[in-house]
């Protein structure tokens, strides 16, 4: 009886340290694809060349990288689009941010 009272509490410790090793605590990489889809897809389509409801087409944009900051964080001047500055991070936008130049023909 006193054998279990040892192996019972050493299977239990050696259990929980096997699921926290197991564990992944890195931080997990900012995809621009993400956030695309999380916001701009409906709109701007799968491929950026979507117009619906007035959003303009990504893929023969003319506008800088600085224009389309611009416009993500403060929304269209002709209102159609909102500004995202409330929702995304820096980094979340950098990432959408690059990843609109995949639309580019």
């Amino acid at each position: 009886m006193n054998r279990y009272f040892f192996i019972i509490p050493s299977l239990l410790l050696i259990s929980c340290a096997q699921e926290n090793a197991s564990a992944d605590t890195s931080p997990k990489e900012i995809s621009g694809k993400d956030i695309y889809n999380k916001w701009c897809v409906v709109c701007h389509g799968e491929i950026g060349n979507a117009t619906i409801g007035g959003a303009k087409d990504l893929s023969i944009s003319p506008l800088s990288a600085d224009e389309k900051k611009h416009i993500v964080l403060n929304g269209s001047e002709n209102k159609l689009m909102r500004g995202f500055k409330n929702d995304l991070s820096e980094k979340e936008l950098e990432a959408l941010l690059n990843h609109l130049e995949n639309f580019l023909k």
